[in-house]
């Protein structure tokens, strides 16, 4: 079993090929993903495709990913592996973000926090916030607030703007939800 296309409330899984018995034509897949603290279990269930997608889960949490094959026929199930094989969704992104000029070499950006997971105290996340204009790049980072304070910029420079949240737990970061946004900073004059 394979879990790839990781976003922050879906994943794919798949099965190589179709595991189907000679004498039944008619064999389910159903796939299961159970959060490692019990809450939540979502499923997807196919008949004749061996991936689907699994939707509704939590961003930045550990599943338990399982998958039986059943012969609808018989009214058999069995298990595609004998343990389960664990999967974390990416985290979600910031949204609605904006920027505000404040002098000529700093800006200030904010945005709405995004969802985090309250499972063994993995809530915690580190945003990351980037200006890149011409052959200049600055960063800031925050944990868990909702603003950041980029310095050393050049006046007069118009600056693309992206903020990404990253996982406390594995370090991945999500991928930018919104377009860029794109702020201008004052000339010293």
């Amino acid at each position: 079993m394979q879990i790839f296309d990781i976003k922050p409330t879906s994943f794919k899984v798949s099965w190589g090929p179709p595991q189907i018995p000679s004498e039944s034509s008619f064999v389910e897949y159903q796939y299961f993903a159970t959060a490692t603290d019990g809450e939540i279990t979502s499923n997807c269930t196919t008949r004749y495709d061996v991936h689907c997608i699994i939707n509704g889960l939590r961003p930045d949490t550990l599943y338990n990913v399982t998958g039986v094959s059943c012969d609808l026929e018989k009214e058999e199930c069995s298990p595609l592996l004998s343990a389960p094989i664990t999967a974390r969704t990416q985290p979600a992104a910031p949204k609605h973000i904006q920027a505000t000029v404040l002098t000529a070499t700093s800006v200030n950006v904010s945005w709405a926090p995004s969802p985090t997971p309250d499972d063994s105290g993995s809530g915690k996340r580190r945003v990351i916030v980037t200006a890149t204009g011409g052959e200049s790049i600055s960063r800031c980072t925050t944990f868990d607030e909702t603003h950041c304070r980029l310095t050393g910029l050049n006046p007069d420079t118009r600056y693309s703007i992206t903020v990404v949240a990253c996982s406390a737990v594995t370090s991945e970061c999500s991928t930018s939800m919104e377009a860029p946004i794109f702020v201008t900073t004052q000339a010293i004059v």
